[in-house]
């Protein structure tokens, strides 16, 4: 009896798989993850490492241009990618644990450039419009046939880029959360007053990606010990640090 009833649980134990540790790959988008002083920081990287250990799993964010940690997500098991957009486009790419975070992207221009006029999404295509590579905005727009790469779309791999090319007149439009910006300018040294906001573009939730070959149970994991977070105000106070009322 004792001989069967170790077996059953040794079989128990075997069929919950979970990955003790994990790759986590982000990107530099201020204020919610990047790096400072050598450290990756953020709003939402403090809430995936306080994930990560409520939930018991080892894994340490490392930065990389967005368009390749999101193909390292996207092809390589026990990956997780964050903060990535949850569409339609992504949806049964990876799987998912959150919301981690929220933001707003506006389409921005030149105070100067007072012929601009944006009333709905479409309206951004009669301009030279700048994009971040495999953004979630970027894949919304690209998926209309209005905006075509190259002919009023350019694509760049980081925010920075935008910024110079808008302010130098390469393009005249570009997309960008509002607190990325802020960040943005502040760190190159840019008025923020040379920029308004053209149109509101979309409202998402920033998510963690996770690569389809990782377990349910590591994903399950990971949701559960965000739950908790959410639970215990431990989430709360993190953002409160970020974004104080």
């Amino acid at each position: 009896m004792k001989s069967f009833i170790l077996l059953t649980v040794s079989m128990l134990a075997a069929s919950i798989v979970y990955a003790e540790s994990l790759e986590i790959v982000t990107e530099e988008f201020p204020p919610f993850n990047y790096t400072e002083n050598g450290k990756i920081t953020g709003c939402s990287t403090e809430v995936v490492e306080a994930v990560l250990k409520e939930a018991g799993i080892k894994g340490n964010p490392v930065s990389y241009p967005w368009a390749r940690a999101y193909k390292m997500a996207l092809n390589h098991k026990n990956v997780v990618i964050y903060s990535m957009v949850r569409n339609s486009v992504r949806e049964n790419l990876f799987k998912w644990v959150g919301p981690i975070s929220s933001s707003r992207g506006y389409t921005y221009k030149l105070k100067s450039s007072t012929g601009i006029k944006i009333n709905k999404i479409e309206d951004a295509s009669n301009y030279k419009l700048g994009l971040v590579r495999e953004f979630a905005i970027t894949q919304k727009l690209l998926a209309k046939p209005e905006f075509v790469k190259w002919k009023n779309v350019y694509l760049v791999s980081r925010e920075e880029q935008l910024i110079k090319m808008l302010k130098h007149g390469h393009i005249e439009l570009m997309v960008m959360a509002e607190p990325t910006l802020v960040h943005r300018l502040k760190k190159i040294g840019e008025d923020l007053s040379l920029f308004e906001k053209a149109y509101l573009m979309d409202e998402t939730f920033g998510y963690m990606g996770i690569n389809k070959l990782t377990p349910d149970e590591t994903v399950n994991r990971l949701q559960s010990a965000l739950n908790k977070l959410k639970e215990n105000g431990t989430y709360k106070r993190i953002f409160l640090k970020y974004f104080p009322k």
